[in-house]
């Protein structure tokens, strides 16, 4: 679900972006919201391997979200890097397309999300 938010609010933005200031702007928030569209599915995947492994083994959940997000970090440096240096894409609309697609977090969790998906798929923990 948030992510279906995230990438309405961006496909407005790109839209917004691209009437008023053109192609290469609108690149660019683009980019910058596939960033955060990245990270949020990350985000999703490793809170619901941590909550399957919570499950086997305790402890190693904190560590497979810890991990999850140190790679979160390190990717949206790399793809702020590829995006500016490397495509050449403007700073700003970049960083405020990932800002955007960042604030649906105001519309939904994904730690949250994924835990009520564990619980529907797991009934015997309730």
């Amino acid at each position: 679900k948030l992510l279906v938010i995230q990438a309405g609010i961006i496909a407005f933005a790109v839209v917004v972006v691209f009437i008023y200031k053109g192609w290469l702007p609108a690149e660019a928030v683009s980019y910058g919201g596939a960033m955060a569209l990245i990270n949020t599915w990350i985000a999703g995947r490793r809170t619901v391997t941590a909550l399957r492994m919570a499950g086997e083994s305790s402890g190693q959940e904190v560590m497979i979200l810890y991990v999850g997000a140190i790679q979160r970090f390190i990717l949206t440096i790399v793809f702020f890097a590829a995006g500016m240096w490397g495509l050449g894409l403007p700073a700003l609309p970049l960083l405020a397309g990932f800002a955007l697609a960042q604030g649906a977090y105001l519309f939904g969790d994904p730690h949250t999300l994924a835990l009520a998906k564990w619980q529907k798929t797991n009934p015997e923990t309730d």
